[in-house]
């Protein structure tokens, strides 16, 4: 009898962590808790781990070619451009200081022998390259960070500029493809272009044209198409953990990013693994 109720209580608990498991909610504070924010921003750099594409298969090494430099900061990393590309932006997971000089290093451990890249800005120049210490390295483009306003010079023919209002209600891309975010409400934005299209948040729900963020507990999130073209679609699902996230589409894991102090990892569904290291800023 003693034997069966030991064993018992042992099945018990067994079977109490495994459901506590499902999707991380094991010793989760509210540290760890999703901000679920909705602030206009810009990402330049480029350096990203896709969630979701709209129009291809996400890539965790080469940057997709449709990547908008302007869109929305969901929080945590997160961040959601206005061609509707869903990324987790590895500086901001690194926290670096983008109007500083840094160095990132990405070593992509998944190849037999490691591949390692750098990231670098010096000045106003940004480079990427495999030595940073390089003489012959070219500028990808320079970047000049004023008060309101950041200038991005990528050739003689090729620059821009985002325009930001004082009180922050308005972000305008001036050159290249000329886009504006103007607030409308208290939480939602027009996005103007060559369509026009709304992003509104509400409570636990963020809206944009065909598309839906719906914060499902205080560490998860789902991202799914909405209109008469969802049931062909899958929910991702977004989890947050004490040292980072995992992205689910369906019942599928395609992306892990582990994040520690000066370092954040990326695996993705075909196990590449990529270690982006901080090493000045």
């Amino acid at each position: 009898m003693g034997r069966e109720l030991v064993l018992f209580i042992l099945i018990s608990s067994l079977v109490s962590l495994a459901s506590d498991l499902v999707y991380g909610q094991v010793n989760q504070s509210q540290e760890d808790a999703l901000l679920f924010d909705l602030r206009p921003t810009m990402e330049p750099f480029l350096i990203r781990a896709d969630v979701f594409c709209p129009d291809s298969d996400c890539d965790t090494i080469q940057p997709a070619d449709k990547y908008q430099v302007l869109g929305f900061d969901l929080g945590d990393g997160l961040f959601y451009d206005l061609n509707g590309y869903l990324c987790f932006d590895i500086l901001a997971l690194l926290s670096v200081d983008v109007e500083g000089n840094f160095v990132v290093q990405r070593t992509d451990e998944s190849r037999l022998f490691k591949q390692v890249y750098y990231f670098y800005k010096r000045g106003e120049k940004f480079y990427k390259g495999h030595n940073p210490n390089s003489k012959i390295n070219i500028a990808r483009f320079a970047i000049d960070y004023e008060v309101d306003r950041v200038n991005v010079k990528e050739s003689f023919l090729s620059k821009y500029s985002v325009q930001f209002s004082p009180d922050g209600d308005v972000i305008k891309q001036n050159g290249g493809f000329n886009k504006t975010i103007r607030r409308i409400g208290d939480q939602e934005y027009e996005i103007s272009g060559l369509f026009k299209k709304n992003i509104v948040k509400r409570d636990d729900i963020i809206e944009v044209d065909n598309h839906q963020f719906k914060k499902v507990s205080s560490t998860e999130m789902e991202f799914f198409r909405t209109g008469f073209l969802s049931k062909l679609s899958q929910i991702y699902h977004i989890a947050k953990y004490e040292d980072g996230f995992a992205v689910h589409k369906g019942k599928r894991l395609i992306l892990e990013v582990f994040c520690f102090p000066g370092e954040v990892i990326v695996v993705d569904q075909y196990g590449r693994r990529l270690s982006y290291r901080l090493l000045e800023n």
